[in-house]
C-alpha cells in the first residue's frame, strides 16, 4: 500500500470527509470566557480569538463563506456603479479568490453579533461532538499559538514579505493551523498523543508515516482538508499538508515559491519553540536534524544567525503569552 502522502487525492479526500464529518476543533474553555468578558471591545476580542485555532477557524470560515463574500461583492459593485465616471483601472473590486486572513479584519467584518453567534455555535458543537477531556490538548493549543507568533516574527526579521510575497497574516494562519489535524485524530483515538511521542524518535521516515500505520490517516492530510473547508488559500493548505514530508523539506525549490517560503518559516518556528518537546517529551528533534541544512539554506540563515534569530523570536513569543497584556 502506498504511503498516505502519495496516495490519490480522491482517496485522501474520502478518508478526510469521513473523519471530518461533524467535527470541530475544541476551543480553549478559558478563552471563550475571556472573549465574552472582552466584549464590546472588538480589538481585544479579535486578539483573544487569534490565540485559539477553533475560534479562529470558525471566524475565518464564516467571513470567507459564500454568503459573506456575495454580500461584500454586492456592496463593492454598488459603489463602483455609482463611480462609473472613473476609468476601469481606478475602480477596484475584490476577486472572488481573495481571502480575509487577518483575525482583526474578520472580527470587524462579522461584528460583535456575528462573533456571539460563532461562540454559541462552537460551544454547542463542542458539547455534542467532543466528550473527551481537553486536558491533553493543552500542548496543542499552546504550541499552535507559539508557532503562529514565531512565524509572524520571523517574517519581519527575514523580510519575507518583500522576498517571497508573504504577509504576516498568512504566516500567522499557517502556524496557528498547521497541527489542526491532531485533535481531529485524538477525537477518535484516545491513544493518539501517546503514539505521537514515538513518531518523533524515528530517523529517515516522515513523522506522518507512523501515524498512517496506526490510524490510516495523519494530521497533515486532515489539516489540509480542514484548511480547505475553512476557505483558507491553497498555498496555506498545501504547506500544512507537506510540513512533515522529508523529501519536500529537503528540496524546497521543487515547490511553488510561496509554499516553499511558508514551509521554511514553519520549520524554523517549530525548531525555535522546541515543538518536538511539546509532543515528543525530551526526545531529540530528529526531523530538524534531517532538514535543517535545507531550511537554513533556503532562508539564508547560518547556524549562528539561527541562534541569534531564535533569541529575538522567543522574546516576542514570551512577551505575547496570555496574561502579559
Amino acid at each position: 500500500m502506498a504511503p498516505r502522502e502519495i496516495q490519490s487525492e480522491s482517496t485522501d479526500a474520502a478518508i478526510a470527509r469521513d473523519v471530518l464529518k461533524g467535527f470541530q476543533i475544541p476551543p480553549q474553555p478559558k478563552l471563550i470566557s475571556a472573549v465574552q468578558s472582552a466584549m464590546p471591545n472588538i480589538a481585544n476580542v479579535a486578539e483573544l480569538i487569534g490565540r485559539d485555532p477553533s475560534l479562529s477557524s470558525a471566524l475565518l470560515k464564516t467571513v470567507n463563506s459564500a454568503a459573506y463574500c456575495s454580500t461584500s461583492n454586492k456592496s463593492t459593485s454598488n459603489k463602483s456603479t455609482s463611480n462609473k465616471s472613473t476609468s476601469n483601472q481606478s475602480t477596484t473590486q475584490n476577486s472572488p479568490d481573495d481571502k480575509i486572513l487577518s483575525i482583526h479584519k474578520a472580527a470587524e467584518t462579522v461584528g460583535l453579533s456575528g462573533i456571539v453567534s460563532i461562540l454559541n455555535a462552537v460551544a454547542l458543537r463542542k458539547a455534542s461532538t467532543f466528550n473527551q477531556s481537553t486536558k491533553r490538548l493543552e500542548h496543542f493549543w499552546e504550541s499552535s499559538t507559539q508557532v503562529a507568533i514565531a512565524m509572524s516574527s520571523i517574517v519581519r526579521q527575514l523580510n519575507y514579505t518583500d522576498l517571497h510575497g508573504l504577509s504576516i497574516d498568512w504566516a500567522y494562519c499557517t502556524g496557528l493551523f498547521h497541527n489542526c489535524g491532531m485533535p481531529i485524530i485524538f477525537a477518535k483515538h484516545e491513544n493518539y498523543f501517546d503514539v505521537l511521542k514515538t513518531c518523533y524518535t524515528y530517523t529517515g521516515k516522515n513523522l506522518t508515516e507512523i501515524e498512517n500505520r496506526s490510524f490510516e490517516t495523519n494530521h497533515s492530510v486532515l489539516g489540509y482538508y480542514a484548511a480547505q473547508s475553512w476557505h483558507l488559500p491553497d498555498v496555506i493548505s498545501d504547506a500544512i499538508r507537506k510540513h512533515h514530508v522529508l523529501k519536500v523539506l529537503n528540496d524546497l525549490e521543487s515547490q511553488a515559491p510561496q509554499v516553499a517560503a511558508l514551509l521554511s518559516l514553519l520549520k524554523l518556528a517549530e525548531a525555535m519553540i522546541f515543538e518536538h518537546n511539546e509532543f515528543g517529551d525530551d526526545h531529540a528533534n530528529t526531523e530538524w536534524e534531517q532538514i535543517k541544512d535545507s531550511i537554513l539554506d533556503f532562508s539564508g540563515v547560518s547556524a549562528l544567525d539561527f541562534e541569534e534569530l531564535k533569541d529575538i523570536v522567543m522574546d516576542t513569543v514570551d512577551s505575547s503569552a496570555l496574561g502579559t497584556h
